[in-house]
Formats: structure tokens, sequence, C-alpha cells
């Protein structure tokens, strides 16, 4: 039987050293993402590569200086994990989220993110913006 949380605990691990030639080992060809309409990276990332995109753009977007991730739960294709984004704003609480990553079979073919607050992302995308001006 696969490892799931293994599989997700490598794709963090990766992704937080910009190795994305290893998080796309572990994706199917049509993996997805698909981020909130409220955001301003709102939208439907789709293929292995997407990620590449993506990641730099939430990171920079709102502001992102780090990430803890908590406890996950594992399901028979599934793995959800809390994670806590930590801002360069010292004046905006950390985002809270929880991201589900979906598997067929052994490869990770969505990442569901689900933010506790999306104003609290709003926020952070807002003072960002501020920032850069």
């Amino acid at each position: 039987m696969t490892d799931l949380k293994a599989i997700v605990e490598a794709m963090y691990n990766a992704s937080a050293v910009g190795d994305f030639e290893k998080v796309e080992s572990f994706l199917t060809d049509d993996f997805r993402v698909e981020e909130a309409e409220l955001l301003p990276f709102a939208g439907l990332y789709t293929g292995k590569q997407c990620l590449r995109k993506l990641f730099p753009i939430v990171m920079e977007t709102m502001g992102v200086v780090g990430m803890e991730r908590g406890e996950m739960l594992v399901g028979t294709n599934s793995v959800a994990n809390k994670v806590t984004l930590l801002l360069s704003d010292d004046n905006l609480e950390p985002i809270e989220m929880m991201e589900v990553t979906l598997f067929k079979g052994d490869k990770v073919c969505e990442i569901r993110p689900y933010y506790f607050n999306p104003k609290q992302a709003i926020r952070a995308c807002e003072a960002q913006s501020k920032a850069n001006k």
C-alpha cells in the first residue's frame, strides 16, 4: 500500500527548497489546483508544471515568508493537512488553511486549498500590494 502521507511530506519538503522537478515526479499529467474566486490569483491551474507558476505567485502576492504544517489526516485516496502561512507583515495574523491532496493510485491528481478565513488572505494580498508600491 502506498504511503500517501510520505508523498505529501516529500512534496512539501521539495517545494520548500524550490525543487519542482521532484514535486512534479509525484503528480499526474492532469494535475490541478483551483484557487478561490475571491483571491487575486484565483483560477484553475493545470498540468504537472502548474505549481512552478502558482507557488511563487501565492507567496509573493500574500507576502508569505514561511509555512508551518500541522498533523495530517490520511484517507483512502486523500491527505488533509492544516497549513499556517507566516507573513512578512507583522501587523497581520498568519493565514490558516487546510490543504486536501487527492490521489489517483500513487500520484497526486489535485490539491484543494481551503482558507479558514478568506478575508485574512485578501488583507495580506492588499497589504503586500501597498508595500510593493
